[in-house]
């Protein structure tokens, strides 16, 4: 099974929450998508977010935006509010880091 979809409404299937959808989904993700070390700097770029998804669910791994698109859309598909994120993290001495990251916002239960 590849498709976001069909794979998110099995995950949630007889789930009633919000942080229960999610949680499914962020486990499930965590656990069948590696994440790929030498894509880190590789520049890669992408014609569409579809383009993404699809790389990842085929090549089952990718980086924080293969993860965080995932996610997005296989929440969305189930019904929860969820947002990408895209900015920078700060590395050990606080400092903006070089490499950009992405990761979600989602709403659980109005919050």
């Amino acid at each position: 099974m590849t498709d976001y979809i069909q794979i998110a409404d099995y995950l949630t299937k007889g789930l009633e929450t919000d942080i229960d959808k999610a949680r499914a989904i962020y486990i499930w993700i965590a656990h069948n998508i590696k994440y790929d070390l030498t894509q880190i700097n590789s520049g890669k770029c992408y014609d569409s977010d579809q383009e993404i998804i699809n790389e990842v669910l085929n090549e089952r791994q990718g980086v924080c935006q293969h993860y965080s698109e995932l996610f997005l859309a296989m929440s969305k598909s189930v019904g929860l509010e969820s947002h990408l994120i895209s900015g920078y993290t700060r590395d050990i001495f606080g400092n903006i880091a070089d490499l950009s990251h992405a990761w979600n916002g989602i709403r659980i239960d109005s919050n």
